[in-house]
């Protein structure tokens, strides 16, 4: 049996092969042979602009538990000379892969499984079996890989193995008889493994070094593991920073999560009212407000739509007889498109609006320096709801760093 595990989404139809997700896959003990197909176009998508690592790095570190955990067969597919694909200044760009071999590299020896070798680009052809399997790529590696595969013009390598893992850059998903041809070889392939019962026998130093290599591994998932929180924790101050040029619901749901912590309330099931974009009360004072992300400069119609909110609240608590006291409040990103540095200055003509109609205009970045404030304990939540009902016009946080 077969695991297949992939992001791609037409697979081979074949009852002996399981296909998983990269994040979703199978004990490799249950299967006869594990193929992690790195060569899907889904795959290389960038986590970042320098495209050092995917959005799948961390279902490759722990595929890397599972590969180091294993004695059945594991196939490794490199890549063709696809596309990485990321985003810049808010487009999708891409980078072929032969022009950035080593960041694909490093993210295969980082994350998935530490193998010695360099690739190098020049299209080949191999035979497997009596079939001809196209190459992007082709293998330079140390000489204690057994090469498994090579092209038929020009002897490069193609496949190596060592112990139970296999590493190929071979086209195997671009047809059922190459893939086919491929596990073909692999099953195959058995006249120098190594039976189990020798793994047990000790000569000169075998136990000193199981139990060296023992405490690598350890020290190795530890690793794993701190990584893996520093890039969730990485991860969520990336989500945080969308307040920066997001717009839209991305951007609503960025502040709401801001706005819960620093004001402890829950917006998870806000509907709004009066067509506001956030109302929340404290006692008998109540934020009302707007939330924006636009590419221009602050205009007078974006207070005058804070405003509108909160006329429309005040004139529903007079008719239901309540008193409570209303503060409007506009969180806006504006020239999002544009560096922090680079952004204009609010207009004196704005800010003289808003104070005339005692509208608070918080700019997201000043929001986050609030939050950070916040989070650094600099700031209570009674220091930022005094803050947001005692000011009008353009917020002011420095009496506060």
């Amino acid at each position: 049996m077969i695991q297949l595990i992939t992001k791609r989404n037409n697979i081979f139809k074949d009852e002996n092969i399981k296909a998983n997700d990269l994040n979703n896959f199978e004990s490799f003990d249950d299967y006869d042979i594990n193929i992690i197909d790195l060569s899907s176009n889904l795959f290389w998508q960038a986590r970042d602009t320098k495209l050092t690592s995917t959005i799948n790095d961390r279902d490759l570190q722990s595929l890397h538990c599972e590969i180091e955990n294993t004695n059945n067969k594991v196939l490794i597919l490199l890549p063709q000379n696809q596309n990485f694909s990321y985003h810049r200044n808010y487009e999708n760009k891409s980078a072929k892969i032969k022009d950035i071999i080593p960041n694909c590299k490093n993210i295969i020896v980082q994350n998935l499984y530490n193998i010695d070798f360099e690739l190098e680009y020049g299209s080949t052809v191999s035979q497997v079996n009596d079939l001809e399997i196209h190459s992007d790529f082709y293998i330079r590696a140390k000489d204690s890989y057994q090469i498994i595969t090579k092209s038929i013009n020009g002897n490069r390598t193609t496949t190596i193995c060592q112990g139970n893992i296999y590493t190929t850059t071979l086209n195997v998903m671009s047809n059922k008889e190459a893939f086919d041809s491929i596990i073909s070889l692999l099953n195959n392939n058995v006249d120098k493994e190594t039976p189990d019962w020798i793994k047990e026998y000790n000569f000169n130093d075998d136990e000193d070094l199981k139990t060296e290599l023992l405490n690598q591994k350890k020290q190795k998932e530890m690793i794993v593991q701190k990584i893996n929180d520093l890039t969730q924790k990485i991860d969520s101050n990336n989500a945080i920073k969308k307040v920066l040029y997001e717009s839209g619901e991305e951007l609503v749901q960025a502040v709401f999560s801001i706005l819960e912590k620093l004001l402890i309330c829950n917006l998870s099931d806000f509907e709004d009212e009066c067509e506001e974009d956030f109302l929340i009360k404290k006692n008998e004072l109540v934020f009302i407000g707007e939330i924006k992300g636009i590419n221009t400069n602050i205009k007078r119609e974006h207070i005058n739509q804070t405003d509108n909110h909160v006329q429309m609240y005040l004139d529903k608590i007079e008719e239901s007889k309540t008193k409570e006291e209303v503060k409007g409040i506009l969180i806006i990103n504006y020239q999002r498109n544009r560096e922090i540095k680079d952004r204009d200055e609010v207009t004196d003509s704005v800010i003289s609006i808003a104070k005339r109609n005692e509208i608070l205009i918080i700019p997201t970045n000043s929001l986050l320096d609030i939050y950070d404030m916040f989070l650094k304990e600099k700031l209570s939540t009674q220091d930022v709801i005094e803050m947001f009902k005692s000011q009008i016009g353009l917020i002011n946080t420095n009496g506060n760093k």
